[in-house]
């Protein structure tokens, strides 16, 4: 699942893309076949669309597998054991969730930015562009847009793109997506150090940082100003011995 034109700023939305496929499948098994991306232009679509999923038995084209299915129709989707893939998801789910997404879809479960991450920590080379160089052997695609929206500074909202042009281009990021997971996660799982840091500390921070960017965080001031003073206090000695060592004496606290 991936969206394009999010923006808190502006308070804009224009689509999200959204395509099923099972873990079960390997990389090969889901590039001979690739499943269908489904455009949504709006929340309240989506929200459907998650209802939808819930009430059925998932199969890979969003039918219901028979009627008694509908009897399920609010049933949790992590209760069906579907699982949410993105790319850097957090920044998608705490927009999400601020528009009224519920919490069991508006979830980072899977996230293939965070996969990359987790194979090599380097920075840089992180961006979904950038992945599906690296491991998909893909050549790059996003600046298709550059002359509707233009690049660095001078660019300009997603809106100004022609829907078919942007359809198309969240299209390419939803597969492209699904393919990273489906190359990069097994590596992950096939290194126990790499697993436990993936699943137990990047996952769950994702989740937990998109809801400190959406909701804030408590801070209490005193804490932070003895924090500060006993920080200070045991940078000092480090302070003085790079002054000694490097010969500039304008090196304080503040650097």
């Amino acid at each position: 699942i991936e969206g394009t034109g999010l923006s808190r700023q502006k308070n804009g939305f224009l689509c999200i893309g959204i395509a099923p496929w099972s873990y079960k499948l390997t990389f090969d098994e889901m590039l001979a076949e690739l499943p269908v991306v489904r455009i949504l232009t709006s929340i309240k679509d989506l929200i459907k669309l998650h209802r939808y999923i819930a009430a059925c038995h998932f199969d890979m084209n969003f039918k219901f597998a028979n009627t008694s299915a509908r009897s399920r129709y609010r049933k949790s989707t992590r209760d069906l054991g579907v699982r949410w893939t993105w790319h850097n998801g957090k920044f998608d789910i705490s927009f999400l969730q601020a528009k009224g997404l519920p919490r069991d879809m508006a979830v980072v479960d899977e996230d293939t930015m965070l996969m990359s991450y987790t194979l090599d920590e380097n920075t840089g080379r992180h961006g979904l562009e950038q992945c599906i160089a690296d491991h998909l052997g893909l050549p790059g695609y996003k600046d298709k847009l550059a002359a509707y929206v233009g690049t660095g500074k001078k660019k300009t909202s997603y809106a100004a793109v022609p829907k078919p042009i942007l359809y198309e281009y969240l299209n390419e990021d939803v597969l492209y997506t699904g393919l990273l997971a489906h190359k990069l996660r097994p590596q992950v799982h096939a290194d126990a150090d790499m697993h436990k840091q993936y699943n137990k500390l990047l996952i769950p921070a994702a989740n937990t940082l998109a809801k400190i960017e959406l909701n804030g965080m408590a801070v209490s001031e005193a804490n932070a100003v003895e924090a500060e003073q006993v920080w200070l206090a045991e940078m000092a000695p480090f302070i003085l011995e790079m002054r000694d060592l490097s010969g500039q004496h304008w090196i304080d606290t503040a650097k």
